[in-house]
């Protein structure tokens, strides 16, 4: 019985706040208004300004946009080539002002290791990254890298295996504009051992055009 009487209760109480709601409710609405004066005075001791960040385990960072840049050839047809243990292919890059990458996305079916070496204008390798997988199937996959690419820098892409493929299309070695501020070159360079950083290189210029893109802020 005190069940029913509590619930009997309720529902009245449910009953006369919705009545309350029906006759409508005074709601007080508290305005603050900035005066030309204050403004003023603000303007005097800075600027205040608002910027979107993002929360991660390590603290908050600014948000940043970013775009992928497709170095890919887009005309010619697709053929696949498998890994070769002597040889690193990619691109050198010409760019009106510095780039920022966040990976690169490589179409290739990867068995094993694959290592993304950068490269500066002397030929020494500034950073590198690696990624290790047994899926054999021929889709794009990104390996995460945080470099700053100048003009005269390459990407390069090599895999002691031979065992996976990466796609590519036949071209020329020439210059090719990729967007108003970057061309790219196929190239080349013997690589016979995974290298370290500090490490010099030399690059020659390429046909094959791998299929690549790149994950850049803006």
């Amino acid at each position: 019985m005190k069940m029913k009487k509590t619930l009997l209760d309720y529902d009245q109480q449910i009953n006369q706040q919705f009545r309350r709601l029906e006759q409508g409710c005074t709601l007080a609405k508290a305005s603050f208004h900035v005066s030309t004066d204050l403004q003023q005075e603000i303007a005097e001791y800075g600027v205040i300004t608002t910027e979107n960040v993002v929360l991660t385990p390590d603290g908050a960072e600014e948000k940043k946009n970013h775009m992928f840049l497709d170095l890919s050839r887009p005309l010619g047809e697709s053929s696949t080539w498998a890994y070769e243990a002597s040889y690193g292919r990619g691109y050198v890059f010409r760019l009106k002002n510095p780039l920022k990458i966040r990976s690169v996305q490589l179409e290739a079916s990867v068995h094993g290791q694959v290592v993304i070496y950068v490269v500066n204008n002397s030929g020494i390798i500034v950073n590198k990254a690696s990624l290790i997988s047994n899926d054999i199937t021929m889709k794009w996959t990104t390996i995460p890298i945080i470099a700053e690419l100048n003009t005269d820098y390459s990407i390069l892409v090599w895999s002691p295996n031979i065992n996976g493929q990466f796609s590519y299309k036949k071209g020329d070695n020439n210059f090719r504009t990729i967007d108003s501020e970057c061309s790219i070159e196929s190239k080349y360079a013997t690589i016979n051992h995974d290298l370290s950083i500090g490490e010099r290189l030399t690059i020659s210029s390429n046909s094959h055009s791998i299929q690549m893109m790149i994950d850049i802020e803006k």
